[in-house]
């Protein structure tokens, strides 16, 4: 397993380290998922990351209601339909 450092250095200091927390951090908000079994389809509010499905998003809005990309509160949930 690579070190925090040597992937910093690496990756060309392109990203931000966030403060040690109980978040998931994936490459793209559309990778990123709760539970692996629903399409992610979800936007919150009011940071605007996708990352996850409508019945995840709802549970996380109830109980903890942060973004697990940013951290950022979770004010309020919106389906995305995708045509």
């Amino acid at each position: 397993m690579y070190s925090a450092i040597f992937l910093w250095d690496r990756l060309g200091k392109n990203f931000t380290i966030l403060p040690h927390g109980p978040a998931l951090v994936g490459s793209t908000a559309l990778a990123l998922q709760v539970c692996y079994d629903a399409q992610v389809d979800t936007a919150l509010y009011k940071c605007g990351h996708v990352c996850m499905c409508e019945d995840c998003a709802k549970e996380t809005l109830n109980i903890r209601p942060f973004c697990p990309i940013c951290r950022d509160v979770i004010r309020d949930i919106i389906k995305i339909f995708r045509v």
